[in-house]
């Protein structure tokens, strides 16, 4: 089966984690995978098996149509059986591109939000989106919290909807697989020798909730003195995060590490992890590799999340911006070090029962099997 992959960019962000991840376990699989980007993007495109074949068209603008034409003459000169499209402005690239070709395979469309950030959003996803969604054979979304709610805005969809969960390499995010020592990052941080560190891996964006987690950990830092707040990632909101920071009564007790290539080593000195996003969150990769690690969560009611984090078994569930209830998510889950610590290793058994790449894979390629089927 030869399958036409298109996402915007190769970003360090979930969904396009996810998909090099499933790309890379499909060519593994027999699948003849091409993947093809229209933004500038491209960080992770070392990470892509090289029997992959990648197209890189770069729009110099929103009305750059070149995309559309790579993905029309790649359909018909590369006789591509399946088009596989993640993310809104990539399906509608894709569906369009589609439209133009000769061979027309059937759409796939990867759905990788639940809540949107704007009103703008949410209007492009009812008179726009929706219309190349309808035209798809399969639509795959990440877990179930993120279909019933898709399904209740366009029912529509129920004909070609399917789940299949996000995964990740259990045996990757593993203490076991580490070469480097936590304690050495530890030390390039600055994070003092016994520090209870939690850890918040997210990029730098609005829908990430930063404001939130930063308030949050003032109400707590109070009461626990050994506490520090580290935080993974960069991203557009980045100023905004380094001055709410520089504002934070405990800001000696927090610590900006960047993006980091490998986040093993932070999630291994940290005792819990933290998602505060507002919007967008349905499935993430971040939260996975943070059980997969051992290491529980504190993480808002959004999309999936509850599929995941079952609350008090693998970490704890907290309303959405909200900074008390965010703050007593966290003492909930510190205020017992052994529950804690039960907590991490169930988290673990968890995403090795459930939530592996080679789950993913698995129940992808099946979806694309039933896509070609005529």
């Amino acid at each position: 089966m030869r399958v036409l992959f298109v996402i915007p960019s190769l970003l360090r962000a979930g969904a396009e984690t996810q998909l090099v991840n499933v790309v890379n376990g499909l060519v593994a699989q027999g699948i003849e995978a091409h993947l093809l980007c229209f933004e500038r993007q491209i960080d992770q495109r070392a990470r892509l098996d090289p029997r992959v074949t990648f197209v890189h068209v770069p729009r110099r603008s929103k009305f750059d149509f070149r995309p559309m034409l790579e993905i029309r003459r790649l359909i018909d000169e590369e006789q591509i059986d399946v088009l596989h499209c993640s993310l809104q402005i990539a399906v509608f690239m894709g569906w369009a591109g589609r439209l133009l070709s000769r061979r027309r395979p059937p759409l796939v469309v990867a759905v990788h939000t639940t809540v949107n950030i704007s009103e703008r959003n949410e209007w492009f996803d009812r008179y726009v989106f929706r219309w190349p969604m309808r035209a798809a054979k399969k639509v795959i979304f990440v877990c179930k919290t993120q279909k019933k709610i898709w399904l209740a805005k366009f029912p529509e969809l129920e004909r070609s909807a399917e789940v299949v969960f996000n995964g990740i390499d259990a045996d990757h995010f593993s203490r076991d697989a580490m070469f480097d020592d936590p304690r050495a990052l530890a030390d390039k941080l600055g994070l003092p020798a016994g520090s209870l560190v939690v850890v918040n891996v997210a990029a730098f964006r609005k829908e990430k909730g930063h404001p939130f987690l930063l308030a949050a950990f003032a109400e707590v830092a109070r009461d626990l003195p050994s506490l520090h707040l580290l935080l993974v990632g960069d991203g557009p909101e980045r100023n905004a995060v380094q001055n709410a920071v520089a504002q934070n009564p405990f800001k000696d007790r927090i610590v900006l590490s960047g993006s980091l290539s490998d986040v093993r080593p932070a999630l291994a000195l940290s005792k819990l992890a933290t998602i505060a996003s507002t919007a967008v969150e349905t499935f993430s990769i971040a939260m996975l590799e943070a059980m997969s690690m051992g290491v529980p969560l504190v993480a808002t009611d959004i999309g999936g999340t509850r599929e995941a984090v079952l609350d008090g078994a693998t970490g704890v569930v907290v309303p959405v911006g909200d900074v008390p209830g965010l703050a007593n998510g966290l003492r909930r889950a510190l205020e017992n070090p052994e529950r804690l610590a039960a907590m991490g290793i169930a988290a673990q058994a968890l995403v090795r029962e459930r939530f592996t790449s080679f789950s993913m894979v698995t129940a992808t390629k099946a979806v694309l099997e039933r896509a070609s089927a005529h």
